[in-house]
């Protein structure tokens, strides 16, 4: 099954500690890793609010600060972020971690977006947890890496493509890619073909570019894509995964 989306005005680059949830680290100098149980220094109670909501939409390294270097000052912060409905870093709270690196490592979150939460389809302001790691060497003086809490995922295998009994995705929210003025120079009338399973509770997994266009228009689409909801597919009534391919045109008027 195609599900095509309707032409789109071409649009610029961005793409996807504790918790049972799982985390992920990602790194100036190392890839993303795995970060064992002892790594956070702070806990808060457990809430509503609490959620593990994995790696921001929009977000760049901290910077680490000149003195800090100076003094070869190393450690992890832990802070809190407080993300409104739309997904925005409104306020930014320390758990853990020396005064001199605590004002990079919350100067950078407040700047963070990410996707917004929504629960029974309506979005709200959150918490979540993240772990920012100074550390200085001759070798790497500006080692800095973030782990985030990553969400834990839903089930899901099996995942089908159509057959007999099955009902496929309907689209509920599909928003186009915001416009940026940054891709004025790309070519226009392209396509970017991505292959998805939508998931038993209606979201994007397993994102996959298949037909690439550039890495600017292939990161937007990745992002758009992460956004969109469905009526998941149903076997026999019930909410199943469902492996389709996406299509979306960057096309200039």
């Amino acid at each position: 099954m195609i599900i095509k989306i309707a032409q789109i005005v071409f649009v610029a680059l961005v793409i996807l500690m504790s918790g049972v949830a799982g985390s992920q680290e990602t790194s100036t100098s190392e890839p993303p890793q795995a970060v064992n149980a002892a790594t956070p220094q702070a806990q808060t109670p457990a809430s509503a609010q609490d959620v593990a909501l994995g790696e921001p939409l929009e977000w760049s390294l901290p910077k680490y600060p000149k003195q800090a270097r100076k003094l070869n000052l190393q450690g992890d912060v832990g802070l809190i972020l407080h993300v409104n409905e739309k997904g925005k870093v409104k306020e930014v709270s320390a758990l853990s971690g020396d005064p001199g690196l605590i004002k990079a490592a919350t100067d950078a979150a407040k700047k963070w977006s990410y996707l917004p939460y929504d629960v029974n389809g309506s979005a709200v302001p959150v918490t979540t947890k993240v772990l920012v790691r100074f550390g200085a060497s001759q070798a790497k003086p500006d080692d800095v890496s973030v782990v985030f809490e990553m969400p834990k995922l839903p089930p899901l295998e099996p995942i089908y493509k159509g057959g007999p009994g099955i009902t496929g995705p309907i689209p509920v929210d599909t928003p186009d890619p915001d416009y940026s003025n940054q891709t004025k120079h790309l070519p226009s009338g392209v396509r970017c073909e991505l292959a998805i399973v939508i998931g038993p509770d209606g979201r994007t997994y397993d994102i996959k570019v298949l037909s690439s266009v550039n890495p600017e228009f292939d990161a937007k689409a990745i992002e758009t894509v992460r956004r969109w909801r469905f009526e998941p597919a149903r076997k026999d009534g019930k909410p199943v995964s469902f492996s389709t391919n996406v299509g979306i045109s960057f096309t200039r008027y």
